[in-house]
């Protein structure tokens, strides 16, 4: 690397590009979780909207209310999921940033 002057070191280059990809997770992570967000309360908001109607409906019967309790359950369940797998991925990410900054600065300069 002969077109860097001699002030920026191997070390410094592996901390930049370690902190590319942990900006780069934070911003994946960021989105993904503003989307979960986002249809969660969607979710939420029609199973309100259904709950009401279920509740003015003077024939209302228990399977009903069984089934609409079932479909919150199920959507907040799918929310957790996608929120551990969400922060699984971020984590994964910045462990493999981390271990190829020190790859970086371990590994023999030259050959390899």
């Amino acid at each position: 690397m002969g077109f860097l002057p001699p002030a920026l070191s191997c070390a410094t280059l592996c901390q930049g590009a370690l902190l590319g990809r942990i900006w780069l997770a934070h911003a994946d992570v960021v989105q993904r979780m503003h989307f979960l967000g986002s249809r969660l309360a969607v979710g939420t908001t029609e199973n309100r909207l259904r709950a009401h109607a279920l509740n003015s409906d003077d024939v209302l019967d228990e399977r009903d209310r069984v089934a609409h309790q079932a479909r919150l359950d199920l959507l907040l369940e799918a929310g957790a999921e996608g929120w551990a797998t969400i922060y699984r991925s971020y984590l994964d990410e910045m462990t493999a940033a981390y271990l190829c900054c020190l790859q970086g600065q371990v590994l023999p300069k030259g050959g390899s």
